[in-house]
């Protein structure tokens, strides 16, 4: 395996390479790096793929872009990292945030995914269940009564806090460009892209993933056209690190 540099959009970022054959792209979630899906890599390449995994722009061990990106920033990245290897149509692998990125890609005209598979991803809204919408309820209940009557410090940890409860986690730990870039990557609701989407898709769901839950699936499922699902009883929302061999074999079974 091959660990490189490379510039791509005035931005430097750390990929890795392994094997030679029909190209695949893996794209991670927000919060992670291509080192999460070494072991994946590692089979598929095995089986006559090249595979390449970059950490995308902000992640890893790559740069975070000069001003905030949006999904389609990122979309157009991914273009251009593949291009610089004179790639112009492979197979896509989106996680999570990678997930949402993937989205974008493979719904446009005349894309460059050939095949797609789907873990977890993010980027839709469904209506909200009771509990969460409670919990929001009482957010903004909260959020006004911290306005009035909290010093600046206390407000600041109290919604720190709250962030934290609801599962953006990710929100709290964010700096700078990355925060400002994960509040316009998460106000884009991708549901209309879904139905937009032609080429052949593979959805994988962990059982027990607490972070995108599986009946989002089961959305996924209905609104891409050349769509299967294949549910994972013991993983949660990262089945590659969960479960890799798992992942692989059904990847390579789709493929």
């Amino acid at each position: 395996m091959r660990e490189e540099k490379i510039t791509i959009r005035d931005v430097k970022c750390n990929y890795k390479v392994k094997g030679n054959g029909e190209p695949i792209l893996i794209l991670h979630g927000w919060g992670s790096s291509s080192d999460s899906w070494i072991k994946v890599q590692h089979i598929l390449s095995e089986k006559g793929y090249s595979v390449f995994c970059p950490d995308l722009p902000g992640f890893g061990k790559s740069d975070p872009p000069l001003s905030p990106w949006t999904v389609d920033d990122y979309k157009k990245w991914a273009v251009e990292f593949m291009k610089a290897f004179n790639i112009d149509s492979f197979i896509l692998i989106g996680h999570s945030f990678g997930g949402r990125i993937s989205i974008k890609l493979s719904s446009e005209e005349n894309s460059p995914v050939k095949k797609m598979i789907l873990c977890s991803p993010a980027g839709i809204r469904v209506k909200p269940d009771f509990k969460t919408d409670i919990i929001l309820a009482l957010g903004g209940i909260g959020s006004t009564l911290l306005d009035i009557f909290s010093p600046k410090f206390l407000k600041d940890y109290l919604r720190g806090l709250f962030h934290f409860l609801i599962r953006k986690r990710d929100y709290v730990k964010a700096k700078g460009v990355m925060r400002e870039t994960m509040k316009l990557v998460i106000s884009e609701n991708l549901f209309p892209f879904l139905s937009k989407i032609e080429v052949k898709t593979l959805l994988l769901w962990g059982k027990k993933d607490k972070m995108i839950p599986l009946r989002y699936a089961f959305v996924f499922k209905k609104e891409i056209k050349d769509s299967s699902l294949i549910i994972i009883e013991q993983s949660g929302h990262s089945i590659n690190i969960d479960d890799p061999v798992r992942l692989a074999k059904e990847i390579l079974k789709f493929l």
